[in-house]
């Protein structure tokens, strides 16, 4: 979906002159048609997680439907699974361990994909602060027909790199999902669990994988709203008042 610069102003809450230095100082993903700047919607959202900004909920509302409740951060989590000790020390050794260990599909390509998240940019601008990356292709991990899956890598050499916050790489996550609107609401929840202290103590001190599906359904629930009410519901209700 294509946006446009009042649209991203508006889900950022913030001036449209903000937007343009952002375009300008930040590198904010953008393109021009027609002399108008035009946004995409999945790079805009990757863009404000690693560049730990804030999305309102109620931007959440177009990419919210009867599906929504099919994607869960702990059910993800539990999916993708949890690589304890990757023991490669480069960039592309490391993302090269991560897909190998994957959920795809028997005929997946997955030197290819390896290169595509190489390409990409590598991790440190997909560092999202404190220690944790996401790394991604160009465009998202999309596999019809797949349960959405969030895989969780941890390093066994913390690698360091000359990251916004200056902290070493210790966690990856990589993100699949059936479908792009899919890929945002996990992206959602990831920016969530990012910002949780929780969880993010339990990233830095490498904790057990039932200790951290705990948490994830935990981050899980509260990102649905502490009434237990979903997020569809809220966000909905946002927007009609």
């Amino acid at each position: 979906m294509q946006l446009s610069l009042r649209d991203v102003a508006a889900i950022l809450n913030v001036p449209e002159y903000t937007i343009y230095r952002w375009i300008s100082d930040k590198q904010l993903p953008t393109r021009q048609i027609n002399g108008q700047y035009r946004f995409n919607s999945v790079q805009l959202f990757e863009w404000a997680t690693l560049h730990h900004i804030d999305i309102s909920p109620r931007a959440f509302a177009q990419f919210t439907d009867e599906k929504s409740d099919q994607v869960r951060f702990d059910v993800a989590l539990e999916v993708g699974g949890i690589i304890p000790n990757i023991q490669e020390r480069d960039p592309a050794g490391i993302i090269r361990q991560i897909v190998a260990q994957l959920p795809l599909p028997a005929n997946f390509d997955r030197q290819n994909l390896v290169s595509l998240i190489i390409s990409r940019n590598g991790l440190r601008a997909t560092s999202i602060g404190e220690g944790i990356a996401l790394p991604h292709p160009r465009s998202p991990i999309v596999i019809p027909g797949r349960p959405p899956a969030v895989t969780l890598g941890f390093l066994e050499h913390p690698l360091p790199m000359d990251t916004v916050d200056g902290k070493p790489i210790q966690a990856i996550f990589l993100l699949q999902s059936p479908t792009v609107r899919a890929h945002l609401q996990l992206l959602a929840r990831l920016a969530f669990a990012a910002r949780d202290d929780r969880f993010h103590d339990l990233l830095l001190s490498r904790a057990s994988a039932s200790e951290l599906l705990a948490e994830a359904h935990r981050i899980e629930e509260s990102f649905r709203g502490t009434n237990g009410e979903h997020l569809a519901a809220s966000v909905k209700e946002a927007v009609t008042h």
